[in-house]
């Protein structure tokens, strides 16, 4: 998952495989945010397979963009 603001674009979550079969299964990722409080950014996230003849499956649900109160 990559973050793109006007200052450019950072990777904040990324999950790689191997290059054998895995079982597909939901999972709960969780990406800090905080680096781009009070500014407009989009969230690209991406699938990709760097070697032919396989499947690339990928799955996205249930987003949620959450604050958490900054201590004083």
């Amino acid at each position: 998952m990559r973050v793109v603001s006007a200052s450019g674009s950072t990777t904040v979550f990324e999950k790689r495989t191997g290059t054998t079969d895995t079982a597909a299964a939901w999972a709960t990722a969780t990406a800090d945010l905080a680096a781009w409080r009070g500014t407009t950014v989009r969230v690209v996230v991406e699938a990709g397979d760097v070697s032919g003849g396989s499947l690339v499956e990928a799955g996205v649900d249930d987003v949620r963009v959450t604050h958490q109160a900054v201590a004083p």
